[in-house]
């Protein structure tokens, strides 16, 4: 084998060693048997301890890639081996319990299990708020009627025509991660102003493939919904502080006009009005769930 003095070839390799790029280019061009038994060694580049990982969160063999992102020796892992990583795989969600166990979006790993935060439940490859979600209203895949307007309620299919909860009431506005839940009906809206404007089938697709703190049961609210943010004091007609940006303009519900074919209810947040829409129309979508 080559020594440090034999010209133009790279120092040998030593027993445990990763064979690098350079290394296995340079032993190819003219000494091809010894570049395939340093291949077997591996490289000249000492101990990768406390190295970067690579992009791939990998650092070759006989080292792991930790938590930190570093790289570490396969002996120094004191936990699980998986892929490459060593990892918990108590607290790991995308090896939860065992090696390459994913946990869906948003699902934490808690004890070796893929656990929804509190409140939730896991359908499928989602959590969801089985109190509000009309795909899965009180358990998974129990859905409320959209052809009569069912809606999900405390966790129970309801009529959306009607308000689901008691009046008469003043909103109370909390605030967390870009949503805005109302303490007395329940319901969870997307925060700030809102998109548009835009027709009713493009106002209606935007909710309905809304991601939003985790959520994927959004919806535009039927009439009588988007009528409880409505406070006829000032305008805009709802709370600023709960929905800042929201502009003065009419906004699309669920509800059509039971007497006019291709009208749609709208609410007007300039001055309070509740008036119906012809669906080509262009209107502001505000999410709920």
């Amino acid at each position: 084998m080559g020594t440090a003095g034999d010209p133009g070839l790279p120092p040998p390799c030593r027993r445990g060693d990763l064979l690098s790029a350079a290394h296995a280019r340079d032993w190819r061009l003219g000494v091809t048997v010894l570049a395939l038994a340093f291949a077997a060694c591996g490289s000249c580049v000492g101990d990768l301890s406390g190295t970067l990982c690579n992009a791939g969160g990998q650092c070759g063999p006989k080292y792991l890639c930790a938590t930190d992102g570093r790289c570490i020796a396969e002996k120094a892992c004191t936990d699980t081996a998986c892929n490459g990583r060593c990892v918990n795989p108590a607290t790991d969600a995308m090896n939860c319990g065992a090696c390459g166990v994913q946990c869906p979006p948003a699902v934490a790993c808690s004890a070796g299990t893929c656990a929804c935060p509190a409140g939730s439940l896991a359908c499928g490859a989602a959590c969801v708020d089985p109190s509000s979600d009309a795909s899965h209203c009180d358990s998974c895949g129990s859905r409320c009627d959209a052809q009569v307007a069912q809606v999900c309620g405390r966790s129970r299919c309801l009529d959306a025509a009607w308000a689901l909860w008691p009046m008469p009431r003043s909103p109370v506005y909390a605030l967390s991660q870009g949503l805005v839940t109302e303490a007395t009906t329940g319901l969870v809206w997307e925060g700030g102003p809102g998109a548009g404007p835009v027709p009713l089938d493009a106002a209606r697709s935007r909710c309905d493939a809304l991601t939003l703190g985790g959520f994927t049961d959004w919806r535009l609210p039927s009439r009588i919904e988007l009528i409880s943010l409505l406070e006829l004091s000032h305008s805009p007609t709802l709370d600023v502080t709960a929905f800042p940006g929201a502009p003065a303009a009419s906004f699309w519900t669920a509800s059509p006009v039971a007497s006019t074919s291709g009208r749609q209810w709208a609410v007007g947040f300039g001055d309070g009005a509740v008036s119906p829409l012809d669906v080509s129309s262009a209107a502001w979508a505000r999410c709920v769930r």
